[in-house]
């Protein structure tokens, strides 16, 4: 019998869980500098054959949400603003 609300069938990965994955992934790569954080911007995502097929259809979606740029965070000198940028034109 079928289960209703959010949750997953055991195995499956969510879009959520990409996007989570690769963000926790930029973080640990990124390089902060005085006034700019540079983020790593290529990522190789492997997935099992079966959710491969299943997410092939919203790849650009997840990859455009992946890719919306992070919101700058304070700095702790004066109140200014750390740019963030990537070292290509795109993700």
């Amino acid at each position: 019998m079928a289960q209703s609300g959010s949750k997953n069938p055991p195995g499956r990965i969510r879009g959520q869980t990409i996007v989570s994955e690769l963000i926790r992934n930029m973080e640990l790569g990124r390089l902060e500098m005085a006034y700019t954080v540079l983020l790593p911007c290529i990522f190789s995502v492997y997935l099992h054959a079966d959710d491969y097929a299943r997410l092939a259809g919203v790849e650009e979606h997840i990859r455009e949400d992946a890719g919306r740029p992070p919101r700058q965070k304070p700095r702790f000198r004066k109140g200014a603003h750390k740019e963030f940028k990537i070292a290509t034109a795109d993700w």
